[in-house]
């Protein structure tokens, strides 16, 4: 193991993910923290918008070249469209990078363009990027300096679909994904539909027309990983807690599929895993993963329909952003994987 000490920056560092990073950051054994960024922060401490680092007297200041020169690895946790000219920067500069944004994840541009709503603006770096999954991904994340950190969502669902997939235990089509997200999953919006009065003790579906930008994702991770294309109807839906993500997916059993093959298939591909608990009598709860770096995966069998229901959950913030962020900068850096986390 690598116990080198490394300096790191973290560029977005004051929204909901960078500060989660930075909370992470500040307690890793062998991390020091350079520069953060966030340019509508400039000037300010660190500690005037969380106290997690009260003693802290770092300030955010505004992105130049000159601010990350000393660091070794950069966090770039911008909304996605934002980053390009940055993350083109550090690259060319031979720098580390962990991007949180969505702009590197698809590796077929019309999609992005697609999804997105925008063209990409450099395709050239597609094929350095290397998507952060690290139960699925490791050896690839260790030997890479440009990691595309993986979405919430995607995470919360590739992540049980691909053992069933790659097992067969599943048909890949007429797969049905209802998920519930906590608030902060859309970022810091100041805007009508995202205040506590619209949100508050109600629930609500969006993007229900297969729009969401996540789906692209989610159907490359389980081709790339699974080894085949899956056919789902995704349907997203804001729930009026602050943190955390919990998925249910319904998918039908192939012929002949017993109880004893989904647990198979699901303890040969995670059992020495360190972040994936897996709970095939209780199904899982967001209580059980906020704050934690851990996905929860369980699972029943309806006979009468012969369809498998699986559930997972995780913390958007951690598993789902920062947390799998820093669980990837471990295994790029020959570092512990539990390290920090």
């Amino acid at each position: 193991m690598n116990n080198r000490n490394i300096i790191v920056s973290v560029i977005g560092a004051a929204g909901y993910s960078g500060v989660e990073l930075v909370r992470i950051l500040t307690k890793h054994p062998v991390v020091s923290i350079g520069a953060l960024v966030a340019n509508s922060n400039a000037g300010k401490k660190l500690s005037d918008i969380s106290l997690h680092a009260k003693n802290e007297a770092k300030m955010f200041e505004t992105y130049s070249p000159e601010a990350i020169a000393s660091s070794d690895l950069v966090f770039v946790a911008l909304p996605s469209g934002e980053g390009f000219e940055i993350i083109s920067d550090l690259t060319s500069q031979g720098k580390s990078v962990i991007d949180l944004g969505g702009d590197f994840r698809l590796q077929n541009t019309s999609e992005y363009k697609k999804y997105y709503g925008r063209d990409h603006q450099h395709q050239n770096l597609l094929n350095k990027a290397i998507y952060g999954m690290p139960e699925l991904n490791r050896d690839s994340i260790a030997t890479s300096q440009f990691i595309s950190n993986p979405g919430c969502y995607a995470t919360s669902i590739i992540l049980p679909l691909v053992p069933l997939v790659k097992s067969a235990v599943i048909s890949d089509s007429h797969i049905v994904v209802n998920s519930y997200s906590g608030i902060s999953g859309a970022g810091k919006k100041n805007t009508f539909e995202y205040s506590f009065t619209e949100l508050n003790d109600s629930i609500q579906a969006y993007k229900a027309n297969g729009s969401h930008q996540h789906i692209p994702e989610i159907k490359q991770g389980v081709r790339q990983f699974g080894g085949s294309d899956i056919s789902f109807t995704f349907v997203p839906h804001l729930a009026p807690i602050t943190r955390g993500i919990h998925t249910t997916v319904t998918a039908p059993l192939m012929p002949g599929i017993t109880a004893n093959d989904v647990l198979t298939a699901f303890h040969e591909q995670y059992k020495d895993e360190p972040f994936v608990a897996l709970s095939p009598d209780v199904p899982p709860a967001l209580k059980r993963v906020q704050h934690t770096n851990m996905i929860e995966i369980g699972w029943n069998i309806n006979a009468d329909t012969n369809t498998l229901v699986i559930f997972s959950a995780i913390d958007n913030l951690m598993k789902g952003a920062a947390g799998q962020a820093v669980q990837n900068m471990n295994i790029m850096c020959g570092f512990e994987e539990t390290m920090g986390l």
